[in-house]
C-alpha cells in the first residue's frame, strides 16, 4: 500500500489522540497492538464533533477537522491498516497491511515536553539522544521497507533515520526542524546518497522548520494554511490541509512567509560563525526558555512571561549573544517581518528606532552594563503589567530615575540619540520633543543620577580604543581583502524604475490564447482532454501564482531601495557633520 503524501500527513493525526478527547468523541482507547485502525474509528460520534467545531481538547486539532479527517479515514485505506507496535518512548507508532508482511509505516509524534532539550542540543550536535533513540527502534523493526512519517520533532526524527537507516525507502515529514551544521558535514556521503527519498512539508509561515540547515538534496515544499487563527495554529499539522467536496484532503503549494525566510538566515548563520563558546550560551540560552514554557513552569501565560523576563534578566550574557546574532544577520525590514509574522504590530518607525537602539547596545555594552539594561527594561515592564499610566515623558523618567540600571540605560540611550538615533526618534515624536528629551536626559544625569556621566566617559572611551580601521573585522578596506568592498552599486531611481518597469512588463503577459490547440483536432487526444475547461483552468492558475511572485519581487525591490536611500540619508548627514567639524578647524 503505497500512501499519498497528504494520507500520510493524515495518519500522523492520530499520535495525537489523548484520552480526554477519546472518551468525549467514543474512539477507542487505549490504542493498543492489534487493533485496526477501521475498529478505533468504528463508534466516533459525529454529532459531539459538529456540536463543538473549535474544540481541540489538547490534540491541537480542531473538532470541525477531527471531522473531516475521520470520515476521509474511514473511507479510505488508511482504514485497513493494523497497529503492529507502539513504543511510547520514542513516541511512534507502526502500522501495517497484513497483505504486505515485509512494508510497514512508522509516524513519530509531534515534540513532548522532554524533547525540547533535545531540539535545542540539536542546534550544535550531530546526533542528539532522541534522534540516536529513534534510529535504534527503526533499525530492530522486522520489516525491510519502511515508509517513515512525524510532524515537528517527530518529522526531525524521520529525516534523521531515513538518512541513517537501509531500512528507510521513504520519509514525508511535516514541519520537520532543521539539522545542524555539524550533523550536515558529518553525514555528507550519506546525505548525497539517501537525501531524494525525504520530502519535508511546512505551512508557509512555521517557525519550527526553518531553524537551522534543511538536509541537501531532499525535496522542501510549503503550503498554504488553512483555517489558522493564532500563532500555535502555525505549527499544527491540520493547518496544511483542507478538504475539497469530495471529502479529499489538499496541500496546497505556497511560498516561504517572510518571517519564516528570517528565522532560516538568523539561525544558519549563526551555525556558521558562531564560536563555539556562543553556541553553547545559546544553546542553554534556549534550554532555559524552553524549561520554563514547556517543561517545568505551569502558570498562566502573563505568569510564564514574567517567568521569561526573570530569566533573561538573570542570563544577560546568554541573551546579549542571542541578540547579538538577531541584529548583525537582519536588517530592520526583516525584524519587521519576523514580528508581523508573530502578530506583533509595531509601527515600522518604532521597528527601526528600537532595532537601532538594541543593536549599539549588544555590540557596545560590557556584559555588565548589558545585564543592568536588561533589569530596567523588565522593571518599566513590571509597572507596566501593575496598570501605571505612562502619559508622557515625564511619568518614564519619574519611574526610570527609582529603577535599577536606569544609570547604565540613560547613558547608552543618550550616546545612541547623539550618534545615530535622532533622526529616527524625530520621525516619531519632532525635532522639538526630540531636543527636549535630549535636555531631561543631561538633567536628570547631573540631578539625580550623576554616575551617568561617568558611565558614558567610559562607554565611548572603550568605543574609541576598539576601532582600529586597519585591522578591525568590520571596517577592513584594505584592497587585497575587500575589493568588493570598494564596489560601486548602483541604486540611483533610475535604476529602481528600470527594474519596475521589467516585472511592469512581465505582469503585463497575462493574456493565453487556447486557439493554437485547434490545429491539432484531428489527433486522439485532442477529443480525450477539456482544452477549454481543464486545461484553461489549470493555465490561469499558474498565472496567477506567477503574478503574486512578481509582487512579491517589486515589494523585496523596493524595500531594498528604501533601505538603501535610509542608509544614504544617515551617511550623508554624517559626512555633512564631519565637513563642517573639519572647516572650524583652525591650522596655525
Amino acid at each position: 500500500m503505497r500512501l499519498s503524501d497528504a494520507e500520510l500527513g493524515i495518519l500522523e493525526h492520530l499520535n495525537s489522540i489523548n484520552e480526554g478527547f477519546a472518551r468525549k468523541v467514543g474512539i477507542k482507547y487505549p490504542i493498543e497492538e492489534g487493533d485496526k485502525i477501521s475498529d478505533i474509528l468504528k463508534d466516533v460520534d459525529f454529532t459531539k464533533l459538529k456540536a463543538n467545531p473549535n474544540e481541540t481538547d489538547g490534540t491541537w486539532i480542531q473538532y470541525n477537522e477531527w471531522a473531516n479527517t475521520i470520515k476521509y479515514i474511514k473511507k479510505s485505506e488508511l482504514s485497513e491498516l493494523t497497529v503492529k507496535k507502539i513504543d511510547n518512548s520514542v513516541h511512534a507508532i507502526v502500522y501495517a497491511d497484513e497483505k504486505e508482511p515485509s512494508n510497514a509505516i512508522v509516524a513519530f509524534d509531534g515534540t513532548h515536553p522532554e524533547e525540547w532539550l533535545d531540539n535545542a542540543d540539536g542546534i550544535i550536535m550531530s546526533d542528539t539522544p532522541r534522534q540516536k533513540q529513534a534510529l535504534n527502534f527503526i533499525n530492530s523493526l522486522p520489516y525491510k521497507n519502511i515508509t517513515v512519517t512525524g510532524h515537528s520533532k517527530g518529522g526531525n526524527k524521520a529525516m534523521y533515520v531515513g538518512i541513517l537507516s537501509d531500512k528507510v525507502t521513504r520519509v514525508v515529514g511535516f514541519d520537520g526542524q532543521g539539522f545542524s551544521k555539524e550533523f550536515i558535514e558529518k553525514y555528507r556521503n550519506k546525505i548525497e546518497e539517501r537525501s531524494y527519498i525525504i520530502t519535508n512539508r511546512a505551512l508557509s509561515n512555521d517557525f519550527v522548520n526553518d531553524l537551522f540547515f534543511p538536509i541537501p538534496g531532499s525535496n522542501q515544499l510549503y503550503h498554504k494554511g488553512y483555517g489558522v487563527k493564532n500563532i500555535a495554529e502555525f505549527h499544527a499539522i491540520s493547518s496544511l490541509y483542507k478538504f475539497d467536496k469530495d471529502g479529499n484532503p489538499i496541500l496546497y503549494n505556497y511560498r516561504m512567509n517572510k518571517g519564516s525566510s528570517a528565522i532560516n538566515k538568523l539561525s544558519t548563520y549563526m551555525s556558521n560563525n558562531a564560536t563555539k563558546e556562543e553556541k553553547m550560551l545559546v544553546v542553554n540560552f534556549m534550554k532555559g526558555i524552553f524549561n520554563i514554557c514547556f517543561i517545568e513552569k505551569k502558570a498562566s501565560p502573563s505568569e510564564r512571561l514574567n517567568y521569561i523576563l526573570n530569566y533573561i534578566s538573570e542570563n544577560p550574557e546568554q541573551m546579549q549573544t542571542v541578540l547579538k546574532f538577531l541584529v548583525n544577520t537582519l536588517n530592520y525590514y526583516e525584524v519587521e517581518d519576523l514580528l508581523k509574522m508573530f502578530g506583533v504590530e509595531i509601527p515600522p518607525e518604532y521597528v527601526k528606532l528600537f532595532y537601532g537602539f538594541l543593536k549599539f547596545v549588544a555590540n557596545n555594552a560590557d556584559t555588565k552594563d548589558f545585564g543592568q539594561i536588561l533589569k530596567c527594561f523588565k522593571n518599566i515592564l513590571d509597572y507596566k503589567e501593575k496598570g501605571f499610566d505612562f502619559k508622557d515623558i515625564n511619568s518614564y523618567i519619574n519611574i526610570l530615575i527609582t529603577l535599577d540600571g536606569a544609570v547604565e540605560f540613560l547613558a547608552y540611550f543618550k550616546i545612541y540619540l547623539d550618534e545615530y538615533g535622532a533622526d529616527d526618534l524625530i520621525a516619531i515624536w519632532g525635532e522639538y520633543d526630540v531636543v527636549q528629551l535630549k535636555f531631561v536626559i543631561k538633567s536628570v544625569s547631573m540631578i539625580y543620577l550623576p554616575n551617568t556621566k561617568k558611565v558614558i566617559k567610559s562607554i565611548i572611551n572603550r568605543k574609541n580604543k576598539n576601532v582600529d580601521l586597519t585591522t578591525s573585522k568590520e571596517n577592513n578596506f584594505r584592497d587585497s581583502d575587500n575589493k568588493n568592498l570598494r564596489e560601486i552599486r548602483d541604486f540611483t531611481n533610475a535604476k529602481y524604475e528600470s527594474f519596475i518597469d521589467i516585472y511592469n512588463k512581465v505582469e503585463r503577459v497575462r493574456d493565453f490564447n487556447l486557439n493554437w490547440f485547434s490545429k491539432y483536432s484531428h489527433t486522439d487526444w485532442y477529443h480525450s482532454i477539456n482544452v477549454k475547461g481543464d486545461y484553461e483552468v489549470k493555465i490561469n492558475k499558474a498565472f496567477s501564482f506567477h503574478s503574486e511572485c512578481n509582487k512579491n519581487l517589486k515589494d523585496d525591490v523596493t524595500r531594498v531601495f528604501e533601505y538603501m536611500r535610509d542608509m544614504d540619508s544617515i551617511y550623508s548627514k554624517k559626512f555633512r557633520s564631519l565637513s563642517i567639524n573639519l572647516n572650524k578647524i583652525k591650522i596655525d
